[in-house]
């Protein structure tokens, strides 16, 4: 009994280390966001693009070498380090506002790094899955990793505009320093006692990368590609919420803050229905279900304008949107062999956001051209549209378990 539940109560460690830090960055994330807006409010939306460009490129560029430190080095070293030095570098930043002004490119040097960081620690969360729980309990691992940034962003959305009203920029840097040495903290407290045995890789995947010769190769190739598709269209949001919030429906840090935590509430609630949702080894339909609902409530927010909706439906989309990353997440726990899931679940992540820095550079450009609710009209037809492919992909899944 007793080593039963030693994995589980060491995947908690884990767990909270990693909302202690996420939820730091977060509130640094909005605050930052903010202080962009009321700088320079005629570009706001350009220079977040920016920002969201550089953030999103380590994963992206350095793809190989993420990967392979992933399956090289041990899980905990590298979150533990990972951690450390973010808190490190942050803390430099925050004393260096105490003697001069921060300026853009400081942020923009710090993001950068810290998304190398977080580039690390993403595939190893994953990577220690079946480090620490059975089998049996794949589903239930991965919807909690998954809450992990949901919480984490949701405690961030509220209290970073807290932060940047009552502390500054500075103050919220001094607050993400602690919070990475409160997630080392925890993360070195960890075991991984129950790995299990390594497994050949299969012909095609010896060094991590997705061939494309077997029907199950494929699938895996075209399911990550549309990961990237479905991002462009998404992810922007958070480039959209602040100009939403400001332009349409006229309101302050606080409402930001509440249709941030919409947003997260629903990703936490998501993370915990789909042990409820029966897929039998039918997870493509059921998470293109979950897509094709986010599109829906994306477009509902370019329709129903009002300071309660929005808040509303972002829950919603959240909602659908946490689902479907539990659903493909235990499909690959289940199909990709231990071997090589450091470095399948880097590439995962780079090629989910491949298109981060065309999304992120465009939608904010447009965000000072056009009204955000034409932006989000945008963005839901372009998530309906693709998660379509998604039901058609379905009916192959089988090819998966062979």
């Amino acid at each position: 009994m007793k080593d039963n539940r030693k994995p589980d109560f060491n995947l908690l460690l884990l767990w909270a280390g990693q909302v202690f830090s996420q939820a730091g960055t977060r509130m640094y994330q909005i605050a930052l966001a903010w202080w962009i807006i009321n700088r320079d409010s005629g570009h706001a939306g350009l220079k977040m693009g920016l920002l969201l460009v550089l953030s999103s490129l380590p994963s992206i560029l350095l793809i190989k070498l993420i990967g392979k430190w992933v399956d090289k080095y041990p899980t905990k070293k590298i979150i533990v380090m990972a951690d450390a030095i973010a808190a490190i570098l942050t803390a430099a930043l925050a004393a260096w506002s105490l003697a001069a002004e921060v300026q853009l490119y400081h942020v923009y040097a710090l993001g950068f790094v810290l998304s190398f960081f977080q580039a690390l620690v993403d595939p190893s969360l994953n990577k220690a899955v079946p480090q620490i729980v059975s089998k049996s309990r794949t589903e239930s691992a991965v919807a909690l990793i998954v809450s992990t940034t949901s919480i984490a962003n949701f405690s961030g959305a509220i209290f970073g505009a807290l932060c940047i009203g009552f502390l500054g920029i500075a103050g919220s840097l001094w607050v993400n320093a602690a919070s990475y040495v409160l997630s080392a903290l925890f993360s070195s407290r960890v075991s991984f006692r129950n790995k299990r045995d390594a497994v050949p890789a299969p012909d095609g995947q010896t060094d991590g990368k997705i061939a494309t010769r077997t029907p199950k190769q494929k699938l895996l190739w075209r399911l990550l590609l549309g990961f990237g598709l479905i991002n462009f269209f998404a992810t922007p949001t958070f480039i959209v919420m602040p100009v939403y919030v400001k332009n349409i429906l006229g309101g302050q840090a606080f409402m930001l803050a509440v249709a941030e935590a919409g947003l997260w509430l629903g990703f936490i609630s998501g993370s915990i229905i789909p042990k409820w949702i029966r897929t039998e080894k039918n997870f493509i339909t059921v998470g293109g279900s979950g897509l094709l609902a986010l599109g829906v409530f994306l477009l509902l927010t370019g329709i129903l304008v009002h300071a309660v909706w929005y808040p509303v439906l972002l829950f919603f989309a959240g909602l659908s949107l946490s689902v479907a990353n539990v659903k493909f997440i235990t499909l690959f726990q289940n199909v990709v062999e231990d071997s090589v899931k450091g470095r399948f679940f880097a590439r995962l992540s780079a090629i989910s956001s491949f298109t981060f820095p065309v999304a992120f550079f465009l939608f904010g450009s447009l965000a000072d051209v056009f009204k955000a609710t034409q932006l989000c009209l945008v963005q839901g037809a372009g998530v309906i549209l693709l998660s379509l492919w998604y039901f058609k992909a379905g009916a192959r899944e089988k090819v998966l378990w062979n």
